[in-house]
């Protein structure tokens, strides 16, 4: 393991990566795709879950050197606006084409937020974005774990930008082959 990445695996290090790595991306997408201008507030950290809510929440699951779930979630007057500047058309209530048009737009904020964490942490996947829209619901990410989640501006408008990761757990053929030993005999006398 590098240097760099034990302090970037660190609690305190992780978080500053992944919300430095949140700001720069959804800065980006949002400016060269959408045409608006967004302000990242303080980073905090929060749970695996979203209490009761309204509007949009886009979801990516990531596996590899580390393994988690991220998110953007907006309200639906939000949605409807940066669907309509991403797809250069009037949008005023959300429909399939708004669905659609924020999980391509979390896809490609967490799709360069994965690229930039790939130096540091190793390698990672991208599942296929999922939309979810409605009144009044909670989602959780099994992960056991905190998420780091960036808010941002666009005028009025507030969003908020997730990203929770944890090591995957360990299988055996992880282990050196000693421990691999070890891990067997102790099977064996159960």
């Amino acid at each position: 393991m590098m240097p760099s990445q034990e302090h970037a695996t660190g609690a305190v290090g992780l978080r500053a990566l992944i919300a430095d790595a949140i700001r720069q991306s959804t800065g980006e997408v949002f400016s060269t795709m959408v045409g608006l201008e967004v302000e990242g507030g303080k980073e905090y950290t929060g749970g695996a879950g979203f209490g009761a809510t309204d509007g949009l929440l886009a979801f990516i699951g990531l596996a590899g050197s580390f393994m988690g779930t991220g998110t953007v979630s907006c309200n639906a007057r939000l949605a409807c606006r940066i669907s309509s500047q991403f797809l250069m058309t009037e949008l005023e209530a959300v429909d399939s084409e708004v669905l659609d048009a924020v999980g391509e737009i979390t896809n490609m904020i967490l799709g360069n937020v994965k690229s930039a964490l790939e130096n540091e942490l190793g390698p990672l996947c991208l599942s296929v974005p999922t939309v979810v829209y409605g009144k009044n619901f909670e989602a959780r990410a099994l992960q056991n774990g905190e998420c780091v989640v960036v808010p941002f501006a666009s005028g009025e408008d507030r969003f908020e930008v997730s990203l929770g990761l944890r090591r995957p757990m360990l299988r055996a053929n992880d282990f050196p082959i000693e421990e691999r030993f070890v891990l067997a005999s102790a099977r064996r006398r159960r």
